[in-house]
């Protein structure tokens, strides 16, 4: 059962302390007790966080820049209602108990976390509700994956937040000689670098959304 499995002692006893941006101060990532039943939503936001942090600069595919970094931790703080400074009405809100421990979220919680964000509260852009909403379900997916946390995703988390039918791309047509030299400079580079072309050219993605892509959101068909 989740809730019997065992929890890394490090993440208890030896919790990790990183600079902000300013590196004027430090933000310790404090668990409590000793059982993975125990941790809230906000020490799992920590957790992720400073996961997140430890993979800057590190190479073979597996590291962030640090402003990509940065990014992710502002994002989610604004999507955890921790942050209300890039909107008119400057009050916290509350899409999700913080409290709550992370073992007892449930598909409703879910559901009502998606809600409040579609509801675009002060105006804000269908675009940026599902951004919060996409770094929100990127940090419920690691806490997913993340043995030692003992939680266990609803089952349908990647459905609830699926979006693909609202987002309206507007994209461009291109001049076919130059859009024929761009894609065969693209396939010279690399497969990854083409891929991210056709991402963008074909399915109007931005490279925050190439960036939150998961392996759930393939589709093969035909083999491919």
């Amino acid at each position: 059962e989740a809730a019997g499995r065992a929890i890394n002692p490090a993440l208890v006893k030896t919790p990790p302390v990183w600079p902000d941006e300013e590196g004027t101060s430090s933000t310790k990532v404090n668990v409590r007790g000793d059982s993975p039943s125990d941790l809230t939503i906000t020490q799992a936001k920590d957790l992720f966080l400073a996961a997140q942090k430890a993979r800057v600069g590190l190479a073979g595919g597996v590291g962030v820049k640090a402003t990509t970094y940065n990014g992710i931790k502002k994002t989610l703080t604004i999507a955890l209602g921790l942050s209300t400074a890039q909107h008119k009405a400057m009050r916290e809100r509350s899409p999700i108990d913080l409290n709550k421990p992370l073992n007892s979220i449930t598909r409703t919680d879910l559901e009502n976390y998606r809600n409040f964000w579609m509801k675009l509260p002060d105006g804000i852009s269908v675009r940026t509700a599902i951004n919060y909403a996409n770094h929100f379900k990127q940090f419920i997916h690691w806490c997913d994956q993340n043995e030692e946390l003992g939680f266990d995703k609803p089952k349908a988390t990647d459905d609830i937040f699926n979006f693909r039918g609202l987002k309206k791309p507007k994209v461009e047509k291109y001049d076919p000689e130059k859009l024929r030299k761009l894609l065969a400079g693209a396939n010279l580079n690399s497969d990854k670098t083409l891929l991210y072309c056709l991402l963008c050219l074909q399915c109007g993605h931005y490279q925050s959304d190439i960036g939150e892509l998961l392996p759930s959101d393939l589709r093969i068909i035909g083999g491919e």
